[in-house]
């Protein structure tokens, strides 16, 4: 969004003078798509009886729908035009560990944290998973990352998991 700006220069021995300017008034935003995949167990193999084996599962890598996802400010990320907060400091538009969303993963293994939902300005975030799938086991992991300038507008990130 661009927006035009007058400016006047009033000065004793000159008359008015007034110029208009274009300024770049976009917030620099991402998205961030999570895309979970694991083992499913798809079949179980009786063994062989004549060698005495045991059975076992057979597993399949399969797209995991139903994992939830939990988004997270890891600093405090500021208002990116710089606006100033009461005292006269920059404003924060989020708190460090601030919790900005949930979302869970799709039919396909995605979950989706759009720009058209949520506000990912440039900054530092993580993820946790908040809640597993049905016969899988929550990661316990926090995946760091970072929204930065001369980045595609949208980050993937790849999780793969063993229930096994």
């Amino acid at each position: 969004m661009k927006r035009c700006v007058l400016f006047k220069n009033i000065n004793e021995k000159t008359e008015v003078i007034e110029k208009t300017v274009d300024i770049d008034n976009n917030f620099y935003k991402g998205s961030i798509i999570i895309e979970k995949s694991g083992e499913k167990v798809t079949s179980f193999n009786k063994g062989n009886e004549k060698e005495q084996k045991a059975g076992e599962f057979v597993y399949e890598e399969s797209n995991l729908s139903g994992a939830e996802f939990a988004l997270y400010a890891a600093e405090d990320i500021y208002y990116p035009d710089r606006r100033k907060d009461e005292k006269g400091e920059l404003a924060v538009l989020y708190k460090k560990d601030t919790l900005l969303g949930k979302e869970t993963t799709d039919e396909n293994g995605k979950a989706y944290f759009s720009e058209d939902k949520y506000l990912l300005v440039y900054g530092d975030y993580y993820v946790t998973e908040s809640d597993a799938p049905l016969g899988f086991i929550k990661s316990k992991d926090k995946i760091l990352f970072s929204l930065k300038e001369n980045m595609p507008s949208v980050l993937w990130i790849d999780l793969l998991l063993n229930p096994k």
